[in-house]
């Protein structure tokens, strides 16, 4: 134990003789003092600025490890030079990144130590809640290469490099990057807020490369769709309010892996600035904006078709109803069969005098009773089938999921669709694969498919104005949109991690969204012509005369029979009283 405590004891003798090498003054060195001096007024802003993480990076580097014990013994403190790892992989605080390096491999090296963890766009693309400060030890290690490396790494030019002067009387050296990637001299007794400054100028931006994607197999039919349009108001308002530049182009292709990947690979080399495409998923190495709504997956299956008479005659009462009559006049035939010389059955279908004289009472009593069971349930049985074939002329659709599982139609998909099915198992025995398919809301095929739920009902309404401008009225739709999404995903716009006006772009898109703009661009149009055609089917309107067609035809051929029978009788009395005479 004596040992121990004589050890530490040592220890803390060592540690205190370091500590006091450390702190002792070095001597006078005008580039030292005036390079303290800056970083010590950038750490003391940076404290007004809410900044909640400091990190030092490569402090090996000799001049740094200076600049750091002067600052040490200026505040009469000790910073042990070490690497600092205290960013961890997602914040969204406030970051002061303070890095000491001569030469890009260098940099690089301390950055690979210093964060491990870091992502290619960890810093969303040239965000700025990240203040990034290079101090250099001579300005003539400045180069390119080390600003290329900055702005690739870190994805941003929300930097400064710092140099010291040349000479005794002169200033240190402070450059900036602005938004074409180069280099500006900032003056040195600036604010820290100005140091990094916003240095945006519209007029000498590039043109802003913007494209939209919208799948071509299943729109040929289609007059016009406007499932992209919401979304280039919404890129539109923007970039003219930031009067900016644009060049736009909308591919029209199938769905294909290889046209995902190769989305990718022209956002990553900044060739496509903004994708607008909400369900498109983006690699690492661009940045996805996040919004306030979700996509998802519907179904799209051929419409019921319309009930027939047939249908209607039987859909009044359930099978176990017309089982139950069937028995029941079975059974009280056989038990009343003593009472009636032709059969209960008989008396019920041709009828039978009542007044006659030869009918018993108990015969009477039968008769009246099962007339009577037979007024209720012949009334109730026309009045529910009127029901049915003005309201109900369709058999029901199905409304969620479980209930299209239960039906028989088959879904044709797409090779990029049909990884839906692995989150959903069930649907294994309904997909089948198809590479060559046409799916058209004129109908005509028995089979369904998978649509984004935003581009469904576009395309819905698109069918139906189509045909109002055509017919005067609304004509059903041939296919039916499954309310319950299969499958919800985040929506989500794409940026290249190149894209330097990101900041800008995604403090618009949230006052866009949270202030409902994008819900009013949506809806006024297709609100203005519901109200314009009332969205009333002309088929839902009371059943027509050609809607009963087999109704009249059956009732036709009754009373043509009765007039037959009525003449056969009539002609017969009439021989009967000629013979008599």
């Amino acid at each position: 134990m004596l040992h121990r405590v004589l050890f530490a004891a040592f220890g803390c003798v060592i540690l205190s003789t370091i500590a006091h090498s450390k702190l002792e003054p070095k001597a006078d060195d005008f580039k030292l003092r005036t390079t303290v001096s800056l970083i010590d007024r950038i750490l003391l802003e940076a404290n007004s600025m809410s900044i909640e993480t400091y990190s030092f990076v490569a402090m090996k580097e000799h001049f740094f490890c200076d600049v750091i014990d002067d600052l040490a013994r200026k505040y009469n403190a000790l910073m042990a030079p070490m690497y600092n790892n205290a960013i961890p992989r997602y914040v969204q605080s406030r970051q002061l990144v303070v890095i000491g390096a001569d030469d890009a491999d260098n940099i690089m090296n301390s950055f690979v130590k210093a964060f491990a963890y870091h992502q290619p766009n960890y810093f969303a693309a040239n965000s700025r809640n990240i203040y990034v400060v290079l101090i250099l030890s001579d300005v003539r290690y400045l180069d390119a290469g080390i600003v290329i490396l900055l702005n690739e790494y870190l994805t941003s030019i929300n930097f400064i490099v710092v140099t010291p002067p040349k000479r005794q009387s002169q200033p240190p050296l402070v450059i900036g990057i602005d938004y074409e990637v180069k280099l500006v001299i900032v003056p040195h007794h600036v604010s820290m807020r100005e140091m990094f400054s916003d240095r945006f100028q519209a007029d000498r931006f590039p043109v802003v490369q913007v494209r939209g994607y919208d799948f071509s197999k299943n729109t040929r039919s289609i007059r016009k769709v406007k499932s992209h349009q919401y979304d280039w108001y919404v890129f539109r308002t923007i970039l003219e309010h930031m009067k900016l530049r644009w060049k736009l182009e909308i591919y029209r292709a199938d769905p294909t892996v290889e046209l995902m990947q190769w989305f990718n690979k022209q956002l990553e080399a900044g060739q496509i600035h903004i994708f607008f495409d909400r369900n498109f998923r983006a690699d690492l190495m661009s940045v996805s904006h996040i919004l306030p709504e979700m996509n998802g997956v519907c179904l799209v299956i051929p419409k019921t078709e319309k009930s027939q008479i047939l249908q209607h005659l039987t859909t009044p009462l359930l099978s176990t109803t017309w089982f139950a009559l069937i028995i029941c006049l079975a059974v009280g035939s056989f038990l009343a069969h003593r009472y009636f010389k032709n059969g209960l059955i008989a008396a019920l279908i041709f009828g039978v005098d009542l007044n006659a004289p030869g009918l018993s009472r108990t015969e009477r009593t039968v008769l009246f009773a099962s007339v009577l069971v037979f007024f209720i349930l012949s009334e109730a049985y026309q009045a529910k089938l009127l029901s049915l074939m003005s309201s109900c002329r369709y058999p029901p659709d199905p409304k969620t999921v479980a209930e299209f599982l239960q039906t028989d139609t088959m879904l044709y998909v797409g090779e990029a669709t049909a990884t839906v099915t692995s989150f959903r198992s069930e649907f294994r025995r309904h997909v089948r694969k198809a590479t060559d398919y046409r799916f058209s809301f004129d109908g005509g095929q028995s089979y369904g498919t998978l649509f984004r739920c935003v581009n469904a009902w576009d395309m819905y309404l698109d069918w139906i104005y189509q045909q109002y401008d055509r017919y005067g009225y609304n004509v059903r739709p041939h296919v039916h949109i499954v309310g319950e999404k299969i499958l919800s995903v985040p929506a989500s716009y794409t940026f290249s991690r190149t894209f330097l006006l990101y900041p800008h772009f995604k403090k618009y898109l949230s006052q866009i969204f949270e202030s409902g703009l994008i819900r009013h661009w949506q809806s006024e149009q297709d609100r203005q012509q519901q109200f314009q055609q009332k969205f009333e089917f002309v088929e839902n309107s009371i059943i027509s005369f050609n809607d009963l067609i087999m109704v009249w035809t059956v009732l036709g051929i009754g009373h043509a029979l009765a007039l037959v029978v009525f003449l056969m009788e009539f002609s017969f009395i009439v021989l009967k009283q000629y013979a008599t005479k």
